[in-house]
């Protein structure tokens, strides 16, 4: 805003020059209309300068904003942040720690059964302390295995369980033959197939006195049967 007095340039809004003093509100009645448009051009240059820094700032802000949100957060410690040491957020971390340890352990559990039941049909012989003893598969064709558990006594037990097989007895017959015929197997007590649920157990004779002994411990029922191998005390 110009004073209609010196000419000097104010800011809009004012009411008396910052030079010279005079009033600057209602001074249109005393200008010419010359003076009258040249005010109202600056008055209109003036707003558009402000709009301008408006902008200008508002940008400026913007960008330091953005600028800031791109920058990686810091990873802090739990000394360095105090929420951390709170005892929910605690509780909450360590119940997630839980149930993604609990799901490696199941998904290690299930594939790694299956993958011991693939091996379990595929193999031709059961390494028993040192011993390969002819595999089910290997001696009547192929059967499938539902199961195979690892456990320890003292020794180590692997057991085969087989289900949904159609004459286990006739199947068992066939496999206890083949071992007392090939590999030293001796039927350690008493052997009855005509029942229809029963266990035997054989006894693999090394022909060296310093070869570990080993029991198969069979148990079967009308629909499966479960082959235990470890190696005698």
């Amino acid at each position: 805003m110009l004073c209609p007095r010196c000419n000097s340039e104010n800011e809009a809004g004012e009411k008396f020059c910052r030079h010279c003093g005079s009033p600057l509100t209602d001074t249109e009645l005393f200008m010419s209309p010359q003076e009258r448009k040249f005010r109202k051009k600056e008055l209109k240059r003036q707003e558009r300068l402000e709009r301008k820094k408006q902008v200008k700032s508002y940008n400026v802000n913007v960008a330091k904003n953005n600028k800031k949100n791109n920058v990686p957060r810091r990873t802090y410690s739990i000394n360095e942040k105090a929420y951390q040491r709170n005892p929910l957020y605690l509780a909450g971390s360590l119940i997630k720690s839980v149930i993604v340890l609990i799901v490696i352990v199941l998904l290690v559990y299930f594939v790694g059964g299956f993958a011991l039941t693939k091996i379990a049909e595929n193999t031709n012989n059961y390494g028993v302390a040192g011993i390969e003893v002819p595999s089910i598969n290997y001696v009547l064709g192929d059967r499938t295995v539902k199961k195979v558990k690892y456990s320890y006594d003292k020794k180590l037990i692997v057991e085969y369980v087989f289900e949904n097989v159609e004459k286990p007895t006739d199947d068992l017959s066939n496999y206890i033959a083949y071992l007392m015929e090939h590999n030293n197997f001796i039927v350690d007590g008493q052997y009855d197939s005509s029942l229809e649920i029963g266990n035997v157990k054989l006894k693999y004779i090394p022909e060296s006195e310093n070869a570990d002994t080993v029991i198969a411990d069979i148990i079967w029922t009308t629909n499966g049967y479960s082959l235990t191998f470890y190696k005698d005390k």
